[in-house]
């Protein structure tokens, strides 16, 4: 830095100083040095979402490929991988991860996944390791945070994401319905429920669920409180007409609310509700729910 400083005093007046800077421009950060000429390919289906992010990425010299669909991912992905130049990361919303092909997607690319989600839920963290995904971020995503997660995969050596451990005990022949309209909760929880040897079936509504109930028969069913359209309560009014049409056993049924209000615990129960847990729920209590209504686990030899 250079520059000068000069100073006049007038009897009576007082000082007046002047000063000159020469100030060379800032050097970019290392961050983006680092993240300069990488590939990314973002899946976001928020229109506003969607070009902030990429504009942020694009300002740090970082080539984006803005796949509609996790199949045109693919495509993207093989290509850049042909010309010997991998992209670091894929940048998807919640709403990608909607069922078990994309999650077979997503397993076969090898590569870190960055998930957006509007869901501050202490069971997105769960998702770590689980489906390709490697980072959590909540919505809005900060420039910081984003930048962050991507020079952490920088360094970071193949990208593999470990998956997760096998597991001695479980309840092995028994089926799961989850029903939740939210479709991250629905992965977190299928993916606690199959390491418990449970089979797991998704509803992402109460009429769903309600079908997925008279068709499929399960042996018990975690079942969102508020959802839109036929919620849980409304479900359970639904299932509980059809086993005493039909004369079913009765299919326990258990609420998952982050509500701590007595009067919707009473009213779910009320509907014909067998339990209530609260959200999030940590696989300590979804092991005490299995106990509760299915019996002690079976080892898994």
């Amino acid at each position: 830095m250079g520059g000068s400083l000069l100073a006049q005093s007038r009897c009576g007046h007082g000082t007046e100083m002047y000063f000159t800077l020469t100030i060379g421009a800032d050097a970019p950060p290392a961050g983006n040095v680092r993240l300069k000429d990488r590939r990314i390919v973002v899946i976001e289906h928020n229109e506003s979402a969607h070009l902030a992010v990429c504009a942020q990425l694009r300002t740090w010299g970082m080539t984006v490929c803005e796949a509609t669909d996790l199949e045109a991912l693919e495509a993207q992905v093989a290509t850049w991988e042909a010309e010997g130049r991998p992209a670091i990361a894929c940048l998807i919303d919640d709403q990608t991860l909607i069922g078990d092909a994309e999650e077979g997607r997503l397993r076969r690319l090898k590569m870190p996944v960055i998930l957006a989600t509007s869901g501050a839920n202490e069971q997105h963290a769960q998702l770590l390791g689980t489906s390709g995904v490697a980072q959590v971020l909540m919505r809005p995503v900060k420039p910081s945070r984003l930048e962050e997660s991507l020079i952490s995969l920088c360094r970071g050596s193949s990208g593999e994401i470990p998956a997760m451990p096998a597991c001695r005990t479980g309840w092995r022949g028994r089926s799961v319905l989850v029903v939740d309209d939210h479709p991250v909760t629905r992965l977190v929880m299928r993916r606690q429920l199959e390491h418990l040897g449970l089979t797991v079936r998704l509803a992402c509504d109460g009429a769903e669920g309600a079908h997925s109930v008279a068709t499929e028969r399960p042996n018990l069913a975690l079942v969102d409180l508020r959802m839109p359209g036929c919620d849980g309560p409304g479900m359970a009014r639904k299932v509980r007409e059809h086993e005493r049409e039909r004369n079913h056993r009765r299919l326990p049924l258990v609420a998952c609310s982050a509500s701590t209000q007595d009067g919707e615990r009473a009213a779910a129960i009320e509907a014909g509700m067998d339990g209530w847990v609260t959200k999030p729920l940590r696989i300590s209590e979804i092991y005490d729910v299995l106990e509760r209504h299915l019996g002690p686990p079976q080892d898994l030899t």
